[in-house]
């Protein structure tokens, strides 16, 4: 198949296409039979991906794989496919993946083989052996499967491709392509050709569809091995014909020491020589979580009894309940539990010991008391099964105490698996200091088990930190230590029993009535506490926590923008990162603004929460004048560029807009704030996205950087406040002419003091009886009172202070590219160069060539000038001379004559030329000279006087360029001009007359 077919399948589909240079930091690590496989980031966002490169002769192969994509929903189990990447010439494509963070199977088990136990090798075969019982329900056989086409993403097996995997009824040929794959692939393999598929017919079709499929589960059995070894099989033996033959004639690897006779003897089946006693795919799977079921039964003893022995919960001697029951295994859908005061020795409690009397207690001195314990539960597991015969024909009269030794207490209906982390010294912490550490616990939580990120680039170590450990005595001193326990925890399930739940008297177990003495909780390590809350709960108050929440709900790291019909909103893409925590202080204020603006701006101001800006506005001190450059967006043109200069139609300064506002509508703004919170930032702790930032670098490579600047800032804002005032507030609008009395500006009134019921009497005589609220129903003056004493619910953004433009977080270097583009000045630039072969032109027949340019200009007015240089040496010729002329939207025509004779051909030359005039007019401006200074300026000259001395409006200096272009204005053939001599101040030139061919 070709180029066109792959380029049919992509456009037919919408497949995703993606430009090879929208990745970088590529590097090769592996390679196969389809192509090489390289490591990339994302420009845009710095996610690592893969590109799979592959060659054209395999499209059809290709566009298989992307049909099985398509074909059933496998975001479980495969490696995600984002689409097609090309060069820029064509001449090489990429299949765009995502990165699997564990690398392929064999070089995680050779890694981590040794931290792992039975109950992983489990999980990891059981999800291998899922994913391949996805294809097969759905008619897809693998036929590929090894250890390095199988990859970890997470601690979870992903497959890297569908291998040579297709439909029977599109090929099912099985080529033996590599002896690295010869220890996987069954021994009838070998047998089968191309030729033993032919003639086979629909009705066959299916027979030998469950024939391929069991070569499958050979390789299922070659990978439980290595799962169970960490070795690749047949480590000491070359990979060859011989091999091969070897393993047809029976050879298979040696059963390792301490593997479960259950799992070797599950493999054995699977590569048995004899492909009908394999197992189905399915019977593998039943096997495989039957026995996850009895490792984990066996595991946590969830058929025995739990004896209290005063410290400690431990299974009874014997089991009550059979093995071969039903266990369920659901997870943990509840909040993390928090427990205050534990194991208090002045406590007359201890839930360790079994129906203790209170004046017994004493507690043992292992159970160490803590300020606090937080349980994070996984998994919740059940467990129901059959009596065992030895326990229900027990006798508990005949010997109580013996009884409880052998069979235990209690039994635990519902088991809670997870992690438990006991604080100490918490109590003796500041307010501000547990608020912030409740925040760093929370973070590393919803980080490890919802993968939510931290808004916060650097977390500064508190000045306190509590002494945190583990139920093994592990001790987390750093936040790093607690996040790698939580990632353990939630993503590697490395779980201990951390309560015992819905418990009865082992005593009633065999009773076939309802116990009525069910004891809600037992839990490890815990003999009694003073007060039990969720996560949530404990955390309800603490400001920091808040603070992640209000960043997301309010869209605090986008910026803000101002649309085409006048209006404040959040800019659709994230802006900033926050780099440290920002401060937040708690502010109970409730108080009235008046506010009368006198300009539409004024009026836009105050109505989407600028008041400071707009006091500044009004204001006449000289403090104000620092805000001259503040500006306002008010325009979608798009040559209005987002920085402080030239970005907005017009300043905030009032002398320039307050008497040339005809729209303005005269009205008085009756505003009551209620604030609760400040959220404090300041320019040296936030700084632009990855996204914004790589945003800004590619605009400014582009080459009509003008309009694309103006489209990132509308895409990720053109403001961003640095101080936020959270809070609520009601608001009444009422035209000022319609008032009885005349009002200034009232900056603040405290609603808490004496005037504020002769201010309730003020607006009702204004006839002011409801203010409104942002959302929701309309408040009454005479319900004022109770609304401002239930503000503390759904609060919204009061007030916007501080507020700055996006440009000035960028980094210094993308600052000056800016202002080298917006040219505030609006002075000539080199807008492009280009270099021209003349190859075809023959300037004995013709002298005009036209030169057409990409991209095309918005504009005419601009000038050209160039020379004829030698391909040789690229040294300019004075043999030639060229003008230009013609000038319009898409290019130009150079004029090409002959100053003297020569023997120089003109086919061996280029034409070099430069662009000159205004980007802002012009809309394009090339990356590679804008930093570069143009003076410009034009004279007439008289055809009748060859030399002139002409004065320049600048000054001249050793290492200036001067480029010289000349039109005549009739239809003579135009003179040439050659530079002469120049001083500081002025140019000598010499008008040379053509020679005409």
């Amino acid at each position: 198949m070709s180029t066109y077919t792959l380029e049919q399948y992509i456009k037919k589909h919408d497949l995703k296409y993606y430009k090879y240079d929208e990745f970088n930091n590529i590097e090769e690590i592996g390679g196969g039979l389809v192509g090489k496989v390289y490591k990339a980031n994302w420009k845009q966002n710095g996610k690592c991906l893969v590109l799979k490169s592959f060659s054209l002769n395999n499209v059809k192969e290709i566009i298989y794989e992307i049909k099985l994509y398509e074909k059933v929903i496998f975001d479980d189990m495969m490696i995600k496919f984002y689409g097609i990447a090309k060069t820029d010439l064509d001449k090489e494509y990429f299949l765009v993946k995502e990165y699997a963070d564990g690398g392929t199977l064999r070089n995680y088990l050779k890694e981590n083989f040794n931290l792992l136990d039975w109950g992983n090798k489990y999980e990891l075969a059981l999800q291998l052996s899922s994913a391949i019982k996805l294809l097969h329900e759905n008619g897809i056989v693998h036929k590929d499967l090894h250890s390095n086409n199988i990859l970890i993403h997470q601690n979870l097996i992903k497959f890297a491709d569908f291998g040579l995997s297709r439909r029977i009824k599109d090929d099912s040929h099985i080529p033996l392509n590599s002896f690295e794959t010869i220890p996987y692939i069954g021994p009838e393999i070998f047998g089968i050709t191309e030729e033993n598929f032919e003639g086979i017919n629909s009705s066959g079709e299916d027979k030998l569809l469950e024939r391929l499929k069991r070569c499958d589960i050979y390789s299922i059995g070659v990978l439980l091995w290595e799962l169970s070894s960490g070795l690749k099989p047949f480590a000491d033996t070359k990979y060859d014909s011989f091999l091969a033959e070897k393993i047809a004639q029976g050879l298979r690897e040696e059963i390792v020491e301490g593997t479960p006779k259950a799992y070797s003897d599950l493999y054995s089946r699977c590569w048995d020589y004899d492909i009908d006693k394999r197992p189905t795919i399915k019977e593998v799977v039943l096997t495989l979580k039957s026995m996850m079921s009895q490792q984990i039964i066996q595991k946590f003893k969830l058929n025995h009894g739990l004896f209290l022995n005063g410290h400690k919960i431990e299974p009874s001697k014997q089991a009550v309940l059979a093995g071969d029951g039903e266990l369920n295994i659901s997870l943990y859908k509840g909040q993390p539990l928090v427990y205050t005061s534990v194991n208090d020795s002045n406590s007359r409690e201890n839930l360790l010991r079994f129906n203790c009397e209170g004046n017994e207690v004493e507690l043992d001195e292992s159970l160490q008391p803590s300020d606090i314990c937080i349980n994070f539960p996984v998994a919740e597991i059940t467990y129901i099964a059959d009596l065992l015969e030895s326990f229900s024909n027990l006798n508990v009269n005949d010997n109580v105490g013996k009884s409880y030794e052998t069979y235990g207490h209690l039994y635990a209906r519902k088991v809670l698996v997870g992690g438990k982390l006991f604080i100490d010294d918490f109590n003796s912490a500041t307010s501000a200091q547990i608020d912030m550490f409740k925040s760093l616990i929370t973070w590393a939580y919803d980080s490890s088990k919802y993968d939510k990120k931290i808004p916060f680039d650097n977390i500064s170590f508190p000045d306190f930190f509590p002494n945190i450990r583990t139920s093994d005595k592990e001790n987390l001193n750093t936040l790093d230590k607690i996040t790698n326990w939580m990632d353990n925890l939630y993503q590697k399930n490395m779980t201990v029993i951390i309560s015992y739940n819905d418990l009865i008297p082992i005593s009633e177990l065999r009773s076939s009535t309802t116990s009525q003495s069910s004891i809600d909780e037992k839990q490890p390590e815990i003999a009694n506490f003073k007060g039990r809350y969720s996560l949530k709960e404990w955390v309800r108050d603490s400001i920091y926590v808040n603070l992640t929440k209000w960043i997301k709900e309010f869209r605090l790291l986008q910026g803000l923008i101002v649309n085409k019909y006048f209006e404040l909103e959040s800019s659709n893409k994230i802006a900033i990162n926050i780099i440290n925590i920002p401060d937040v202080h708690s502010n109970d204020e409730s108080y009235l603004k008046i506010m009368k603006p006198t300009t539409d701006l004024e009026e836009f101001l105050i109505t989407n929460n600028m008041y400071s800006l707009s006091k500044l506005i009004e204001s006449d001190e000289s403090d104000s004048k620092s805000f001259e450059d503040m500006m306002i967006n008010l325009t979608t043109n798009s040559k209005k560029i987002l920085i402080p200069s030239n970005m907005y139609s017009f300043t905030i300064n009032k002398r320039d807009i307050r008497f040339n506002d005809s729209n303005y509508g005269d009205n008085t703004y009756f505003i009551i704030n209620c604030e609760k919170f400040k959220i404090l930032l300041n320019k040296d702790n936030i700084k632009p996205s990855e996204e914004f930032r790589q945003a800004i670098e590619n605009t400014l490579e582009d080459m009509k950087p003008l309009i694309l600047l103006k489209n990132v800032f509308d895409e990720y804002g053109h403001f961003v406040p640095l101080n936020i005032i959270l809070g609520k507030s009601l608001k009444n609008i009422l035209p000022s002419s319609s008032l009885s009395f005349t009002f200034e500006n009232i900056e603040k009134v405290d609603i808490g003091s004496p005037p504020f019921e002769s201010l309730i009497s003020c607006l009702e005589t204004l006839n002011i009886s409801y203010l409104l609220p942002k959302s929701g129903n309309i408040i009454k003056i005479s319900d004022l009172t109770s609304w401002i004493q239930n503000t503390n619910n759904n609060l919204e953004i009061i007030e916007f202070d501080k507020v700055i433009h996006l440009y000035e977080i960028l980094e210094s270097g993308q600052q000056r590219k800016i202002d080298y583009i917006l040219n505030t000045q609006d002075n000539f630039k080199v807008i492009m160069t280009g270099l021209v072969d003349l190859k075809e032109f023959d300037i004995d027949a013709e002298n005009e060539k036209r030169i057409n340019i990409n991209p095309t200009l918005e504009d005419e007015n601009y000038e050209v000038f160039g020379s004829i240089i030698s391909k040789k040496n690229r040294s300019r010729l004075d043999e030639f001379f060229v003008t230009f002329e013609s000038y319009d939207f898409s290019g130009f025509s150079a004029i090409i004559n002959k100053l003297s004779e020569t023997n120089v051909n003109i086919k061996e030359c280029y034409i070099i030329w430069i662009i000159i005039g205004k980007p802002s007019n012009l809309s394009v401006f090339s990356p590679k000279n804008r930093d570069c200074q143009v003076d410009y300026f034009s004279i007439t000259l008289q055809p009748n006087q060859l030399d002139n001395r002409v004065v320049t409006p600048f000054k001249l200096s050793q290492g200036n360029t001067i480029f010289i272009n000349s039109y005549s204005t009739n239809f003579e053939p135009k003179n040439g001009i050659r530079l002469i001599d120049w001083s500081y101040n002025s140019i000598k030139i010499e008008m040379i007359n053509p020679i005409i061919n």
